[in-house]
């Protein structure tokens, strides 16, 4: 039971800080976080119990030690030793751990003590993180005040900063004192973040060494005495200014991969060297004096001062003065052409090969001025006090507005001197600059590349509708590569696509036909080494398909976009953010045709395509600033995009277990401009620039899946390696649905195949009956009247002859063997007309 209350115990403690009021507190060691509050002054009896004499053990390197320190009635402190710490004639250590030191001593009036006082041959070895910090007002000699004494700082890492305080001194040393900061161990991982002065006087050895990304110093170093500095900044960056008062020895600055801000001057002699390697750079603030100077793939720039650019600020000549020059590397000089004054080197001696960069007054480089320089004007660049020295200077060309300018140095030996002078400044073509605004203002004709894709990459497999209406959506990603031109720099861009739209279509013999529309986003990041550009479009198009049954297809698409991008630059004399647009209006027209290499419901196919875009696109008037405050326009312009492509692809469809298709092919790409005739103008010149044609090679796989009768799903990679303009990698996905029941006419009834033959059809004999009609009834009954009156009269006259004849026949046998002479005009010779058929 004791044991789990003694664990509790020791639970609850390490979840909060232990509170110390004096170093008395800590018996054996640091095995937690410890706080602490020392308030005291100089006339306290027990002072010492808050100023560290003895060592600081860790026993645990997580732990850390926080105390704050305030110092009361400074009247009491003179020649006391330290206000934190004291190490008279000892030595001691800090072992790994974290210690944070705040300090408030703004009463102090005895600015002669120092936080830390090392004296008397002292030592202190500190391998513990230490971060020390102090109250602006607060007063002391120097953070370390070191007299004949060393001080020691490896495995740790260190952060004071005293950019706010009345008093800026880090280390303050004299006598025999040896000073070591990130010299050993593993120095590379250790982050040391400086910012104070320190004063190295007496015999010195002062050693600091910052070693990553991470690291710097930020201060003013004076040299005094027979002192010594070792600095080394490895990846890393120092803003120094170094004070030669009155050395006796020689110190070394290095410089590898790392900035240096500042300047280095001297009182009666420079004995620092310097050494620039690997990609290093110097801003040199002001005129500088060192001893050796080597640069090797470094630059110096004269160019800026401590208000930052020289250019808002009248001229002032600056020189850089060393004994020896060696290695090779470049120089960045300030001139005023209308002045007739340049920057300068002075050597002693020189050897290497060296670039000369200049950057020219702006507001006084003119055309009319520059064809008048020579070497009549004695423009010295560097002078070396030696005769006919082998050391070389070139001058390189220099970008003032939207021109390079060449500015040829020439060597000059007289006696014992060798100066090399300007003898001319050349127009040398179009500068970076210029190129860089027509590159990004080429994105507008890049972006019409983006728009002009397929059929099959927009809209997939169309063939074997069942339903009316049909809705897609699709999103491609990819990135196009732009090579370097003479009028274009090499750049990326990045792109993302989202696309929707809606078509119907109606099947008519021989052929589907959807009538359709969509709406596209396109956001696109173009990068290179001197901006960044963010493009959106926003565009809408409608389109026309017809899908023949022998699967001839045809498309055609009307589209228009707005485009409009910001542009971030970040160098070529271009700073800040320009934004810029365009409009356009993009026609497209595709033909292409699958033809099948056997008949089977499943089979292999070749697929032929043809495309061709053409349009107008329109871009307003795009206006910019460079860093000298220059304005530089170009007006607005129209384009005329006109760009095809042809490709075969060779394929396999099944139709028999499930539906779809995947194919491979190549393709051809031609543009008949890689983009649009741009001008360019500023206060100095105007610059109008023309674009070749483009040609690409590329390669394509794609495939068409039928997950359902109503949905569709397709995907397309394509990637091309040939053009100026060329697509690294294009994924497309996409996928459709179908909805809406489609109207299906009956078929027409089977044709007949005798239905033009002639046919021949017995027809009997059909008796005909007479019709007895009203006016051949009363003909009739007129008719009997007759017959009955001729025989009356017949049989009226035989029987008056027949008493003479004697009576040759018996009554009423009556012959009647004449008929009328006249049947057309006598009523009683009518003959009924089915009497007449029957003739």
């Amino acid at each position: 039971m004791a044991n789990k209350s003694l664990l509790i115990l020791i639970s609850c403690a390490t979840l909060n800080a232990l509170t110390i009021n004096d170093w008395g507190d800590i018996k054996v060691g640091i095995y937690e976080d410890f706080n602490g509050h020392f308030t005291y002054d100089g006339s306290d009896a027990n002072k010492d119990k808050y100023i560290l004499t003895d060592n600081i053990t860790f026993i645990s390197p997580e732990a850390t030690l926080n105390i704050h320190f305030t110092l009361q009635n400074g009247a009491e402190w003179a020649n006391k030793c330290g206000l934190i710490f004291c190490a008279d004639g000892k030595s001691f250590t800090f072992n790994p751990g974290n210690i944070v030191f705040d300090l408030d001593s703004q009463v102090q009036t005895q600015p002669a003590l120092g936080v830390f006082d090392l004296k008397s041959k002292a030592a202190l070895e500190i391998t513990s993180n230490l971060t020390i910090t102090a109250t602006p007002a607060s007063n002391f000699d120097s953070i370390f005040k070191i007299d004949a004494s060393n001080l020691t700082l490896d495995n740790a890492n260190l952060f004071i900063d005293l950019s706010q305080n009345q008093n800026k001194t880090l280390f303050h040393t004299s006598g025999a004192s040896k000073i070591s900061i990130n010299q050993g161990g593993d120095s590379a991982s250790k982050t040391i973040q400086l910012t104070g002065d320190i004063t190295i006087g007496g015999n010195t050895e002062f050693k600091l060494s910052l070693s990553n990304p991470r690291s710097f110093y930020k201060g003013i170093i004076t040299l005094n005495d027979a002192s010594t500095l070792s600095f080394e900044a490895r990846n890393s960056f120092a803003q120094l200014d170094l004070n030669q008062t009155n050395p006796t020895k020689e110190s070394t600055l290095l410089f590898d991969s790392s900035l240096l801000d500042g300047k280095i001057t001297k009182k009666t002699i420079a004995r620092s060297d310097l050494n620039l390697i690997n990609q290093s750079a110097w801003l040199m603030r002001a005129s500088s004096h060192i001893r050796n100077l080597h640069i090797k793939q470094s630059v110096i720039d004269f160019t800026q001062d401590s208000n930052g650019s020289r250019l808002q600020s009248p001229y002032k000549k600056k020189t850089l003065e060393a004994q020896t020059l060696t290695g090779n590397g470049d120089f960045n000089l300030y001139a005023d052409v209308a002045q007739k004054q340049t920057d300068m080197i002075n050597l002693q001696s020189a050897n290497g090969t060296h670039k000369v960069h200049f950057l020219y007054n702006p507001a006084t480089f003119t055309q009319d001025i520059i064809r008048n320089i020579t070497e009549q004007d004695n423009l010295i660049v560097a002078s070396i006090q030696e005769a006919d020295s082998k050391a070389v200077f070139e001058g390189v060309k220099t970008q003032i507005g939207l021109l390079d300018y060449e500015t040829i140095l020439k060597k000059n030996a007289t006696g014992a001197t060798t100066d090399w002078i300007i003898a001319g400044i050349k127009e040398s073509g179009e500068s970076t600059l210029a190129s860089a605004l027509l590159t990004a203002l080429n994105t507008h004709a890049r972006l019409n590349t983006i728009f002009a894709q397929t059929l099959n990459l927009r809209l997939g497999d169309l063939r074997n509708y069942h339903k009316d209406n049909g809705l897609y959506f699709r999103y491609n990603i990819g990135q196009n590569a732009l090579q370097k031109t003479t009028s274009l720099l090499p750049t990326q861009d990045f792109f993302m696509t989202f696309s929707a739209g809606y078509d119907f279509n109606v099947v008519t013999k021989p052929s589907y036909n959807f009538w359709g529309g969509g709406l596209d986003f396109v956001m696109l990041q173009t990068r290179n080494g001197i901006y960044q550009g963010d493009f959106q479009s926003f565009s809408g198009n409608a389109y026309f398909t017809s899908i023949f049954a022998n699967r001839f297809y045809y498309d055609l698409l009307l589209r228009y976009a707005y485009n409009q991008g910001d542009l971030h630059f970040n160098g070529a004399n271009l700073n800040g953010t320009s934004s810029t647009s365009s409009h356009t209006l993009l026609a497209s027209a595709e033909i292409g045709y699958k033809i099948k290499l056997h008949n089977d419901l499943d089979f292999f196919f070749l697929e032929p395509q043809i495309k061709l875009n053409a349009g107008v696109t329109f871009v307003p008037t795009f206006t910019t600033k460079d860093t000298h405050d220059e304005i530089i326009t170009a007006p607005y312009h129209f384009g005329f995009p006109l760009f095809g492509r042809s490709g075969l692809n060779f394929g396999y469809e099944w139709n028999s277990s499930f539906r779809g298709d995947v194919k491979a092919g190549t393709y051809l790409t031609y543009n008949l401009k890689n983009g649009f005739a741009t001008t360019l103008k500023d206060t100095r010149s105007q610059l109008t620039k023309e674009f070749s044609s483009d040609f690409d090679v590329g390669l394509s796989l794609a495939s068409n899946l039928f997950l359902e009768e109503y949905l569709r799903f397709y995907l397309e990679f394509d990637a091309s390696f040939l053009a100026i303009y060329r697509n690294d990698y294009l994924f497309n996905a996409g996928i459709r649905w179908s909805f809406g029941e489609r109207y299906v006419p009956p078929p027409p009834p089977s044709a007949d195949p005798n239905r033009l033959k002639v046919h021949y059809k017995y027809k009997p004999n059909v008796r005909n009956i007479p019709i007895i009609r009203d006016d051949e009834v009363e003909n009739m009954y007129h008719h009997q009247q007759n017959i009955d009156r001729i025989r009356n009269q017949r049989t009226f006259k035989q029987s008056s002859q027949g008493g003479a004849s004697g009576n040759n026949q018996p009554n009423g046998d009556l012959r009647i063997d004449t008929p009328p002479k006249d049947r057309s005009t006598s009523r009683d010779s009518y003959i009924p007309s089915s009497k007449e058929n029957n003739r």
